[in-house]
């Protein structure tokens, strides 16, 4: 599985230009992680970069969680929305029926590095290492998949493993 670790501007380009990047978004499947200070609010997609009128008609799921460890409380701010099980749940579901459909998968948090990074590294460890050994897409994705170097969130790797089956792995 073609997995892509994004930016939010990096997202908001491509939809700014979706014609000319049609290949890239037709046959994808999105993560959109945004913060999660305004988790709660009326309508928690309007953080989401992606258009609405795509997100109609394209699976996304949008999700809201701060880029926080909770053992780290004393920082400041503390994080209002730290990422759950509740989360790695969703995104083992949604990411098992993009590889059913055969998408590529597109994740994206604000800056493409932490909260998206952990997701992407986990979920290329997932489907292409431990469900079956693809050497050449989990290999893409360190190449070719991400747009900045990665410093995958703790926090939320661990749960994430977790959900996954894939603790010590």
């Amino acid at each position: 599985m073609k997995i892509r670790v994004l930016s939010k501007s990096t997202i908001r380009r491509i939809f700014a230009n979706a014609e000319a990047c049609s290949e890239l978004i037709s046959r994808a499947s999105f993560i959109s992680i945004n913060n999660g200070a305004n988790a709660g609010d009326d309508d928690d997609s309007m953080l989401c970069p992606i258009p609405e009128e795509f997100r109609k008609t394209h699976p996304v799921l949008i999700l809201n969680f701060d880029d926080s460890i909770p053992e780290e409380s004393h920082c400041s701010p503390p994080a209002r929305r730290p990422f759950t099980r509740d989360d790695a749940v969703r995104i083992k579901a949604f990411a098992e029926e993009a590889a059913v459909r055969r998408d590529a998968l597109i994740i994206h948090c604000q800056a493409g590095i932490s909260r998206s990074g952990a997701v992407g590294v986990t979920l290329n460890d997932y489907f292409n290492r431990f469900l079956e050994d693809n050497p050449e897409d989990w290999l893409w994705f360190f190449e070719c998949g991400c747009e900045n170097a990665l410093s995958p969130n703790p926090h939320v790797r661990a749960i994430l493993l977790k959900v996954l089956g894939l603790q010590g792995f």
